[in-house]
Parts: C-alpha cells; sequence; structure tokens
C-alpha cells in the first residue's frame, strides 16, 4: 500500500492574509461578533440596500490592503474564530506562498 501523502503544514507566514481578497458571508458576520465591528459591506458602493448586502470584506479599505485582522508580526488576531475562507485555506491551495515548498 502507497503511503498517504501529507497534507504541507501552514507556516502562519500571512502571504494569504496580505494577498488574497478575503470575503464573508452575512451568516458568517452574524455569527462571529467581532467580524461584525471592522468588516465592510459589499454593498457596490451604495447601491445594494444595507439589508440586502450578503458579502463583507475583510480587506483594508486602503493599500495595503490586508486582512483586517492581520497584526504586523503575520499573527491572526481572530485565529480562534476566523471565517470558514481561512479554516480552509492552506498550503494545498496554489495560491498560497508554501504551495510549491
Amino acid at each position: 500500500m502507497a503511503p498517504t501523502p501529507t497534507k504541507p503544514a501552514c507556516q502562519r507566514c500571512g502571504h494569504c492574509c496580505r494577498t488574497l481578497i478575503l470575503e464573508v458571508s452575512t451568516e458568517e458576520v452574524e455569527a462571529i461578533p467581532i467580524l461584525k465591528q471592522k468588516a465592510w459591506p459589499l454593498d457596490g458602493n451604495g447601491k445594494i440596500p444595507a439589508d440586502k448586502v450578503t458579502t463583507w470584506s475583510l480587506n483594508h479599505r486602503t493599500a495595503p490592503f490586508t486582512c483586517v485582522f492581520l497584526e504586523g508580526d503575520s499573527h491572526c488576531s481572530i485565529y480562534g474564530v476566523r471565517p470558514q475562507m481561512c479554516r480552509e485555506f492552506g498550503p494545498s491551495d496554489e495560491r498560497c506562498a508554501m504551495h510549491d515548498r
């Protein structure tokens, strides 16, 4: 029997938090209260009414557009309650800086 390939471990370098467009659903914003404090609605520049917004951004609105929860040492300040997209992302994703290492 061939050995099962192991998934590379996340190095917590913060590359994904600095480079990806980070979107979360309204359901996650409601379920994770700290998201509501810093996430901002993707409302088409006011064209979508607040009660109809379904997607929120975790990126800063100005350069360098990093995640609002990324701290200077590449530490996620909400790691224990991070959104699903962050939980699912990892070195097996081709957008990860560690993907080909």
